[in-house]
């Protein structure tokens, strides 16, 4: 009865041995043998001796163990060196065995996991069909006993795993950039999600040190520990590459030879290299077999790059000669790098997203690349409704505003205002309607000035309400910006913030019921750009007056 309650397997098999030399007291030797799982080889795991060890004691009869295994039934024998069931065998008459009894361990699935074997050199003390029965019950105690045990020994590997694999996860991302760059005159948005907590794909920004920015995604073939494994040689390799060789395309070929000469065996990496030039506005694209970098220009025409150059994953083709194309970026142009886990996600139906749905979801997107990347995801996820990734996702979308000066430069602005209140009900209508009576002041269309009053009366509401939870004792800062062309604010809580990317999507089927995310589309709506800081309590929203509104307003 004690034997469930072990689940060390030593202690089990020791302890089985020990019960039986109390109950079978004419027993000279007992062992356990157990049936490998990986190789099918019978290895004896326990052995107890009445009198110590000797060399013929010490042998194990294969002949009963495996008649025993295969037929499933226990075997009794007074003599079993007569016996004629063992066919005379030689070994049984060299180990000396006269009285045995031999009983299968059988599992739950009815398969044999080994024996328990207790034998007698003593002719005059011979086992009887009783003591067969107290060894079969013994034997099915144990079999469960030791089914206890090697489930308890899988959990613990299982636990163990999961710490490895978790303190992987972390290392892993610890290689992932923790937040877009700040580059005056550009926005970054990125996304990972891996399918399992050890992904594949890669993404990073690198700063060089003549003022560029290189912009890389890869996908490393396979999934797991090799994969996350290749992206922490990736990380440190790519960064030594770009600052030991300022050329794109140089840089590629000589990632691509340490790859080569790595002895990965069937292993590759696409990559794309994208280095922006701030200065010049422009971009070197150098592709290693990855899916192409997509350009959405102002006007939403959208052109895939260098599709004319891409080369060969890394480590296939040992000092291949990649080439790159520059391009220029203009005002309100951006740029999109994705994996395959976003082209080619699936829905119920097996169908794929495709590379010409993301096309489209990048032609009909905001020119923001937050809202940008947000309605690509936002796309796929309606197209895989709900379906478990079968790929990891990475997206980036980056992009050039336009040529104004940063928020913080006062010279380019003719109002601006900072204002700090309680957080109380209607707290914020001050700082509101000073802003509505300014837009009307630089003759701002009204279709503009509807869109920014719904958007900032929503952000201050949720600053107030949900950011403070309404404690007069905190505040809600505004810092607020308006040009003839532009508007500019930022709305910042003393609360504990919240992830932008967790909100529910309003729009969504088994969403609807669900409180919460119909503000921030709201202002996503309405306004150019919206963003949110690491911490999730400050919000930054930014308006360009609309041309055609204010053809519209001019033609009234």
């Amino acid at each position: 009865e004690n034997l469930g309650k072990v689940l060390d397997l030593d202690k089990v098999l020791s302890g089985v041995l020990d019960s039986l030399f109390k109950i079978f007291i004419q027993a000279d030797r007992g062992f356990v043998v157990l049936r490998d799982p990986a190789s099918g080889a019978l290895v004896p795991r326990a052995i107890k001796y009445r009198h110590g060890p000797s060399d013929e004691t010490a042998r194990i009869s294969r002949t009963i163990v495996r008649q025993a295994m295969e037929t499933r039934q226990a075997i009794l024998s007074a003599d079993a060196a007569s016996d004629e069931r063992f066919d005379l065998s030689q070994s049984i008459a060299d180990f000396k065995i006269r009285s045995m009894m031999c009983a299968p361990l059988i599992n739950s699935d009815g398969e044999p996991l080994g024996v328990i074997q207790v034998d007698t050199q003593n002719q005059r003390s011979r086992f009887q069909q009783d003591d067969l029965d107290v060894l079969i019950a013994v034997a099915r105690q144990a079999a469960i006993a030791l089914e206890n045990a090697e489930l308890h020994q899988w959990a613990l590997r299982q636990q163990a795993l999961e710490r490895d694999i978790e303190l992987a996860h972390k290392v892993q991302r610890g290689f992932l950039p923790s937040t877009p760059p700040e580059l005056p005159g550009y926005r970054f948005f990125d996304y990972y999600e891996p399918a399992r907590r050890l992904g594949g794909d890669y993404y990073d920004y690198v700063e060089l040190p003549d003022g560029r920015l290189a912009v890389v995604v890869a996908d490393v073939s396979g999934k797991g520990i090799s994969a996350a494994l290749l992206t922490a040689k990736l990380s440190a390799e790519i960064r030594y590459c770009l600052a030991s060789q300022p050329q794109p395309a140089l840089a590629m070929q000589r990632l691509n030879r340490t790859f080569a000469h790595a002895g990965w065996e069937d292993r590759f990496v696409t990559l794309v290299l994208a280095v922006l030039d701030p200065a010049a506005h422009t971009l070197a694209i150098v592709n290693a077999g990855h899916m192409a970098p997509v350009l959405r220009r102002a006007d939403a025409t959208i052109e895939q790059l260098g599709t004319e150059i891409t080369g060969f994953p890394l480590g296939v083709v040992d000092d291949f000669p990649y080439e790159q194309q520059t391009i220029s970026l203009a005002p309100d142009e951006n740029v999109v790098l994705y994996t395959d886990g976003i082209s080619e996600a699936m829905s119920p139906d097996g169908q794929l997203f495709t590379i010409d749905r993301l096309l489209e979801e990048v032609r009909r997107a905001p020119a923001c690349p937050a809202q940008m990347g947000r309605a690509i995801l936002e796309g796929v996820r309606g197209f895989v409704a709900g379906q478990p990734p079968s790929d990891d996702i990475c997206l980036l979308c980056f992009g050039r505003t336009h040529d104004v000066a940063p928020a913080d430069d006062a010279s380019q602005w003719s109002w601006t205002r900072q204002h700090r209140f309680p957080s109380q009900t209607g707290a914020g209508k001050r700082i509101l309607e000073e802003i509505l009576n300014q837009l009307d002041r630089h003759g701002w269309p009204q279709r503009d000035v509807f869109g920014i009053h719904l958007a900032v009366e929503e952000a201050l509401v949720n600053a107030i309400k949900h950011g403070n939870q309404l404690d007069p004792q905190k505040s809600v800062q505004v810092d607020c910006r308006l040009s003839a062309e532009r508007f500019w604010i930022s709305i910042e809580d003393e609360g504990p913030g919240f992830d932008p990317h967790e909100v529910p999507d309003p729009t969504e089927p088994e969403n609807l019921e669900i409180p919460g995310g119909r503000g921030l589309m709201l202002m996503r709506n309405f306004m150019n750009c919206v963003e949110f800081n690491e911490q999730g309590n400050r919000v930054i929203m930014e308006k360009t007056r609309s041309p055609e509104a204010e053809q519209s307003d001019s033609a009234t």
